[in-house]
């Protein structure tokens, strides 16, 4: 973990990625108990260079005489002189100089080496079916390409807000109000008819309000996300339920994991079941049995289809109610599935 990056990335291979889910806790602490080190933030690298010019000139100076003038220093001494003088002066001209690098590691390098060194180790399990996942444990660290669809309650209840069912209630009951105008009734008698229909829209619209905000805080955390992922071949369908945590998306757009296949790497929080209730996890509303559920939402779907059939719009003539209008909703989830907490999520 401590190498340099450069030779990490000269000795890799693989294809790059783009992550749109990236959980740092999860990577960061995985990296230190593979390597039982401190997590390397920055590397600085220096490079040396110093460069020597070397002038070297000398000068010889030689001369000879013969003596036999006057010369009163000398008292006319005869002989021969010889003189030399050598100079030497060197120059040096020296240049240095310094490049300095910084290499800074960033989250997605880490998640590379993770990767790359559970692969090698073969800690990682590669799901690609049904037959895959059923030999799952919890604690597995498991790696799976799916296609992600939303969570139907949770979709639901992002419409239906607290305001938006209070608002719908209230109009109910605004609307018995106007039947009010159409009685045979003395101005004061409608007057305090109207009183009691303004109380009674705003008690119950308080009151829906409450109960919306109450199953929401209980089945709708902001703080997490769900989604289903499927794969497999058709014969051998599996779904994974991805919880993942809301701040640790890279994109804004959170539903841009409804857009196409993505490759999960994750570890598993649940193993393998059949037909799980979508409201187990309710502390309130697991106690509705899913056939009743199911046989609310199957009636509600009939009358949809029934009214559309029966209309005389022409544009409907075509078409049947439930090709226009499903309201089918699925009180469980069909088929195997297992749980799964991602540590990221990449294309």
């Amino acid at each position: 973990m401590g190498s340099d990056g450069r030779g990490s990335n000269e000795a890799s291979s693989h294809v790059p990625s783009i992550s749109i889910y990236q959980n740092a806790g999860h990577v960061t602490g995985i990296l230190q108990q593979l390597f039982e080190e401190g997590v390397l933030t920055a590397t600085e690298w220096q490079k040396s260079e110093e460069a020597a010019d070397v002038l070297q000139r000398t000068t010889k100076l030689g001369a000879s005489a013969e003596i036999g003038a006057d010369v009163p220093f000398l008292a006319k001494a005869a002989g021969t002189f010889t003189g030399s003088r050598d100079k030497q002066r060197t120059e040096n001209d020296k240049q240095s100089n310094t490049l300095r690098q910084q290499y800074v590691y960033s989250h997605s390098y880490y998640l590379h080496l993770v990767l790359r060194t559970l692969r090698e180790k073969g800690r990682i399990k590669t799901v690609t079916s049904g037959s895959d996942a059923s030999e799952l444990r919890p604690g597995d660290l498991i790696e799976f390409q799916a296609s992600f669809r939303a969570d139907e309650i949770g979709a639901i209840l992002d419409i239906a807000s607290p305001d938006f069912v209070g608002a719908i209630v209230e109009r109910q009951v605004r609307g018995e109000m106007i039947k009010v105008f159409d009685q045979d009734l003395t101005f004061d008698q409608r007057q305090n008819l109207i009183e009691k229909y303004k109380a009674k829209a705003e008690m119950q619209r308080d009151f829906a309000k409450s109960i919306t905000q109450a199953v929401r805080v209980d089945f709708r955390s902001d703080a997490t996300q769900e989604y289903f992922g499927t794969f497999g071949p058709e014969s051998d369908l599996v779904t994974a339920v991805v919880i993942c945590e809301s701040d640790q998306f890279l994109v804004a757009d959170k539903d841009r994991l409804l857009d196409g296949a993505f490759t999960v790497f994750g570890k598993v929080s649940a193993s393998i079941e059949t037909d799980v209730p979508l409201l187990h996890r309710n502390k309130l509303l697991y106690r509705i049995n899913s056939e009743f559920v199911d046989a609310v939402f199957e009636q509600l779907q009939s009358a949809g289809t029934d009214a559309v059939e029966q209309g005389n719009n022409p544009v409907f003539q075509n078409t049947t109610g439930e090709q226009l209008l499903n309201t089918r909703f699925a009180a469980r989830l069909n088929g195997p599935s297992f749980k799964v907490v991602p540590i990221a999520i990449s294309l």
